[in-house]
């Protein structure tokens, strides 16, 4: 998160996006940044977006993609 913030300053973006995409269909380690997003008390969802707080006049935001592996490359 800490890269994302520091791209937006650098860009003058408004807005900072942290995005997890996971390839296990399972959600492995989604608990972990469920976990995570609490502490920000943010109760979290796959494929959901959630805002989490300004820093610097920067919108932080954090999120949980999955997608198929069958697209990575090889």
């Amino acid at each position: 998160m800490a890269s994302a913030i520091i791209e937006a300053d650098r860009f003058n973006a408004r807005n900072a996006v942290m995005v997890i995409h996971s390839f296990n269909q399972e959600d492995l380690w989604f608990d972990e940044f469920r976990a995570f997003l609490a502490l920000y008390g943010v109760q979290a969802a796959p494929h959901q977006l959630y805002f989490l707080k300004e820093i610097r006049g920067v919108n932080l935001f954090a999120g949980w993609a999955r997608g198929d592996s069958k697209y990575l490359l090889a």
